[in-house]
């Protein structure tokens, strides 16, 4: 597609968008949608773009999914939730799950949306997360209204 191609196809979006929901500023929903119906890879990683994933998500997901055969997996409908967090301005991201645990801890780092939207984030379960030692499936959630996942 050529430069000109991207432009015309992100201002019907945004056209289209803002007619029909004047007021949400930024339709984050919608162009996720579209980045998602994008993707020609078998695994992707959705989520915020004020968000940072752990330093080697990446491949650590990659070595798992390499274990567990998951490449050649039919059923499309599974994903793996990742657990968000949010941090205290200034502290240092954590390099793993124990010392993310340490931080949640001494209090620097608290679930995603705690305050604001728990329903939000709910069915990860903090908790169950956090005394697992399992890598990628600590438990199967089930739909909550008004969840917001983030996920692989």
């Amino acid at each position: 597609m050529k430069e000109r191609d991207n432009f015309n196809f992100y201002h019907k979006i945004k056209k289209s968008f803002v007619s029909q929901f004047v007021a949400i500023i930024f339709p984050h929903n919608v162009l996720r949608n579209v980045a998602r119906s994008a993707v020609h890879s078998e695994f992707f990683l959705l989520l915020d773009i004020d968000l940072a994933p752990s330093l080697n998500l990446r491949q650590s997901f990659v070595d798992y999914a390499n274990e567990n055969n998951l490449w050649e997996e039919e059923n499309d409908l599974v994903v793996y939730v990742l657990p968000a967090f949010e941090q205290k301005a200034g502290t240092k991201m954590p390099k793993d799950k124990d010392e993310l645990i340490n931080a949640i801890e001494k209090g620097n780092i608290r679930p995603f949306h705690n305050e604001t939207c728990f329903p939000c984030h709910r069915p990860e379960k903090y908790e169950h997360w956090k005394s697992t030692s399992e890598k990628f499936i600590a438990f199967e959630a089930p739909w909550e209204e008004a969840w917001e996942p983030f996920y692989i």
